[in-house]
């Protein structure tokens, strides 16, 4: 029948071909329209005696106080001095925001994390109970972009899962040196520069500052040291010359290049990719790869037999992580024998400049380190001979990692045969297109600035904490729909219970309570908070269960809309302290996951801006379509109007016939082309 296309001619000039959009664009952080916190809302020597919130609406006054002594949770914010770089350059006044358990235990949050953080490492391919190496203080190292162009999903991927490690480990009370380094010299870059016709250092530099932009688009805390290769060329030399002289490296007169022996470590390639000597022969990488990774696939399945991580994500992890195996080409030293090489596994550690390219000096000549000597150089320099967490991408375990774990044995001349520099080794898997890796080598890549043009930074960051780290991600726009329709959900959620709490009559606007009555009812309902927040804090314990962490704020979500919408809740006597309890609970329970934002009301706002984006219309538009359909209900022409309706969802437009707070509608999955 062609019922509906005769009827919907309105809506023909508004229609788009949905399915081919590619996925970005975010809001900005902002604070309360509403309502402000105090500026330091909790410290280490805190009595734990807080004060309520202030709302604007009372010219900044303060509409109550108390001091609690229930069990309760609370959101607070820590001044933090953020160094960027060996060069110091030193961002100020860097707030984070911490949750916490508040009550008769203020350290619950720590005490439940450092008792029971376990992390997967690959170095025993088996999880592992985490303790620092010297109590209280943390050192992690992630390997960071090469900055020759936009940083795209993939590498979004591996840094919100390292963002959520940062956060766990600040909850638990460590001090934690992060550092992620920049690598600002390599060979793509020099082509990429001489392409363009400029300087290698204006494109690191414009690639680096783009880069910086997506991770806080993404929420992602800045580490506390991002050292750029090219600002530890001294540290890289010094390291080659401890490699050559210790007897595991050696010079090419006649190429002016310096290579690892890779022969002089008996035990290379055996800590991370489990590699045989042998195997270190051409055309013999795929196949230990593949032997090493099912062999860490079939640890993990007997590890997680009694881990809270579900055996769903475990068969998926096993699925999935065999598409990772294939070797990181572009980490390879293509130099053969020809090249000078004694052996066609060796890999360079210096290279000499060719002409036109930037240079150093160095006892061999001019030219500039390899790839695999920035990372050790930095590591050793700026957090020390031995560090705790040692990141990446799966891809970089062979030979990345191993030749890291190489440069150092070999640096010091000592053997470290039942361990490497690092206490844990952590890899993140893929983020696959069509089955396949995304990365820019093979052209099926997305930048995030692609998709943050259609989808808030919030809904992207819940699809990358939706699988599991070590899992790979299939992207799909789906997905991406699905993430999007769950976080406005759970924004709208907050909105609407803020608002309903401004009509409690005993408390007014605060979140806080001086009446006994409804603090004994308060006190009760947070049981309901402490519950879930310990669920969050456990599952994230648990090699950081995300996925377990997310499917838990479900149950705080359905209890806040039964109070808000349905009958019973709303005639529920305890209604507004379980309304207090449960929001200040799923408050701290995303911004454990890196989700939270203060205002709900802007983030609504920017993702129904986003929605009209991917609709292909605007505001205007949107209403002139509305108001066709008024008049067509006006008219009692209910096929019209049912019509209109039907077409607007189609296209992520979901209409909100009579809603309570005057909206009239709001985003929704679109239906995409197969």
């Amino acid at each position: 029948m062609d019922r509906l296309p005769r009827a919907c001619a309105a809506m023909a000039p508004f229609r788009t071909r949905v399915g081919s959009i590619h996925p970005a664009r975010s809001g900005s952080r902002s604070s309360f329209d509403r309502w402000t916190r105090p500026r330091t809302w909790w410290t280490a020597s805190d009595t734990f005696n807080r004060s309520c919130l202030v709302c604007t609406r009372h010219g900044g006054k303060r509409v109550g106080s108390t001091s609690h002594n229930f069990a309760s949770y609370a959101l607070s914010s820590h001044s933090k001095t953020v160094v960027h770089g060996s060069e110091g350059t030193v961002s100020k006044n860097h707030s984070d925001r911490l949750s916490v358990l508040e009550g008769v235990d203020p350290t619950r949050a720590s005490s439940i994390l450092q008792d029971h953080l376990h992390l997967y490492n690959s170095l025993g391919r088996t999880k592992e109970k985490f303790n620092p190496i010297t109590p209280g203080r943390v050192t992690m190292y992630v390997c960071g972009v090469t900055v020759y162009d936009h940083a795209h999903v993939g590498h979004a991927r591996a840094y919100v899962a390292f963002d959520v490690l940062y956060r766990v480990l600040r909850k638990a009370r460590y001090q934690v040196q992060y550092c992620r380094n920049v690598t600002d010299i390599d060979d793509k870059i020099i082509a990429r520069a001489q392409e363009r016709k400029e300087s290698t250092e204006q494109l690191a530099e414009t690639y680096y500052q783009s880069f910086r932009q997506d991770m806080e688009r993404l929420h992602c805390l800045p580490p506390t040291m991002e050292p750029r290769a090219t600002h530890h060329i001294k540290e890289a030399v010094d390291m080659i010359q401890r490699i050559v002289e210790n007897g595991h490296g050696y010079y090419v007169p006649n190429s002016g290049d310096v290579y690892f022996a890779v022969g002089t470590l008996p035990a290379y390639g055996k800590k991370l990719a489990m590699r045989e000597q042998e195997d270190n022969k051409a055309g013999a990488g795929q196949r230990a790869r593949e032997r090493a990774e099912m062999e860490m696939l079939q640890a993990e399945k007997e590890a997680t037999v009694e881990s809270s991580v579900s055996a769903e994500v475990c068969a998926k992890i096993e699925r999935e992580f065999k598409q990772s195996s294939e070797p990181n080409v572009n980490s390879m030293d293509q130099g053969g024998i020809g090249s000078g090489k004694r052996d066609a596994s060796d890999f360079a550690l210096w290279k000499s400049a060719k002409p036109g390219e930037p240079w150093w000096d160095s006892p061999w000549g001019r030219g500039r380190p390899g790839w695999h000597i920035e990372c050790s150089s930095m590591v050793q320099s700026l957090l020390g001979q031995r560090i705790d967490i040692h990141g990446g991408g799966v891809d970089l375990m062979f030979p990345h990692h191993e030749n890291e774990i190489a440069q150092c044995e070999a640096s010091c001349g000592c053997k470290t045969d039942h361990n490497s520099f690092s206490n844990f080794w952590m890899h993140n898997g893929f983020v696959n297109v069509d089955s396949e890796k995304m990365s820019k080598s093979l052209g099926n890549f997305f930048t995030i600035k692609e998709v943050l043009r259609k989808y808030h930074s919030l809904a992207l960051r819940w699809f990358l904490v939706g699988t599991h780290y070590r899992s790979a991600i299939n992207y799909t726009q789906r997905a991406l729909e699905e993430a999007s329709e769950r976080s406005f959900y759970l924004y709208q959620t907050m909105a609407d219970v803020r608002r309903e709490l401004l009509q409690d009559p005993v408390t007014g606007y605060s979140l806080t309570t001086t009446c006994e009555v409804e603090r004994r009812a308060e006190e009760e309902a947070s049981k309901e908070g402490i519950a879930l927040v310990e669920t969050v804090l456990h599952a994230l314990a648990d090699d950081l269960n995300t996925p377990l962490a997310i499917g838990a704020i479900s149950q705080p979500l359905k209890i806040l809309n039964d109070l808000l919408h349905t009958k019973k809740g709303r005639k529920a006597k305890d209604r507004f302290p379980r309304m207090r309890a449960n929001l200040r609970a799923l408050e701290a329970s995303v911004d454990c996951l890196g989700m939270y934002m203060e205002d709900p009301d802007l983030v609504l706002s920017e993702m129904r801006a986003l929605a009209l984006e991917r609709a292909g219309m605007d505001e205007e538009q949107l209403e002139q379509i509305l108001e066709k359909r008024l008049e067509a209900r006006r008219s009692k022409n209910f096929e019209l109007s049912d019509c209109i309706r039907d077409e607007l969802a189609a296209q992520g437009i979901m209409l909100m016939d009579g809603a309570q707070d005057g909206s009239r509608w709001k985003p929704a999955m679109r239906q995409l082309e197969s």
